[in-house]
């Protein structure tokens, strides 16, 4: 091979390599346009996602804290009739022991009579199941 046919070689190499490297470059942009598009789809695609989430979060809060509002509520009322009850027992305690001083002896005698009066009770019923025995003859 000749100088000049060296020298045209190397020209037609040259702009084989010109043309092979502008088709690269296009599609490296071609490629760097496409991963853009992808970025900013999934980009949007997750925004998405995070504002339904974030929208279905408000909701479940929103519900829970109506709920624990009228959980609170129920609380409150619980609590005052419970003061209520503290309230009514403070005052019959109050009256029993009113009662019984003013009772005094007589209180203590009603009570002894009481308990006399359910052993004697106790003590009949006892019977009659021993009469109700025999009757049957079970004893």
């Amino acid at each position: 091979m000749t100088f000049d046919g060296q020298i045209i070689s190397y020209y037609v190499l040259e702009e084989k390599f010109d043309i092979f490297q502008d088709r690269m470059l296009d599609n490296f942009h071609y490629l760097d346009d496409k991963i853009n598009i992808f970025r900013s789809d999934l980009n949007e695609k997750i925004e998405g996602v995070e504002s339904r989430l974030n929208e279905k979060i408000d909701t479940v809060k929103n519900d829970l804290n109506a709920k624990i509002d009228k959980l609170d509520a129920r609380v409150d009322k619980l609590d005052e009739k419970i003061e209520a009850v503290k309230t009514d027992l403070g005052q019959i305690n109050s009256r029993l022991t009113l009662i019984e001083s003013r009772l005094g002896f007589k209180g203590q005698l009603i009570s002894s009579l009481t308990v006399v009066a359910a052993l004697a009770a106790s003590y009949f019923v006892a019977q009659l199941f021993v009469a109700l025995g025999k009757y049957l003859g079970i004893s």
